[in-house]
């Protein structure tokens, strides 16, 4: 349930002092991203930018995985006939993953605790700050590049060079 009362079919919604924690609900899927949870997601963020609860948003997954990406099955193959519904999915894709997030009036944490793929960097990248759980294999799920070279987000890439250097200024800041 949220503060106003509604409950969803892939997000969790939870609350503890000031910090609010969306948490995308489709363990079994990875947490794969269907028209569903783009609805709900810009339900969610529409709510929260004006709820004075909320300080912080935790964006995160339930289970072993951040987010698959999108559910290829019910984002794309099952709306292939369906142009109208396909737009409106894909526009609340967008909304949710960049707009609202990206512009967000609070601060966000990309909290990854698992796999990251595809579409998931969308909100990954739209969020404030990004914490990656320390799993030895979590470098190799930002690789964009099979070689990790230059700008690619591998191992030697950005996206791990920002996470290793916020993990510095956590553990020397704390």
């Amino acid at each position: 349930m949220t503060a106003t009362g509604r409950s969803y079919q892939t997000v969790k919604v939870e609350r503890e002092e000031g910090i609010t924690w969306a948490i995308l609900n489709r363990p079994e899927k990875r947490n794969a991203m269907n028209p569903t949870m783009h609805y709900e997601m810009v339900d969610i963020l529409s709510e929260l930018e004006e709820d004075p609860e909320t300080k912080v948003l935790v964006l995160t997954g339930a289970g072993e995985s951040w987010c698959a990406g999108q559910d290829l099955q019910e984002f794309f193959r099952a709306l292939d006939d369906k142009p109208v519904e396909r737009r409106r999915a894909g526009w609340a894709s967008q909304e949710w993953r960049w707009r609202r997030l990206f512009y967000f009036p609070k601060p966000t944490i990309a909290m990854v605790n698992g796999y990251c793929f595809g579409g998931a960097f969308t909100p990954l990248i739209a969020c404030d700050f990004a914490i990656a759980a320390d799993a030895p294999d979590l470098q190799w799920v930002f690789e964009l590049h099979p070689d990790g070279e230059g700008e690619g987000a591998g191992p030697s890439g950005a996206v791990h060079e920002r996470f290793r250097t916020w993990k510095e200024d956590l553990r020397d800041h704390g």
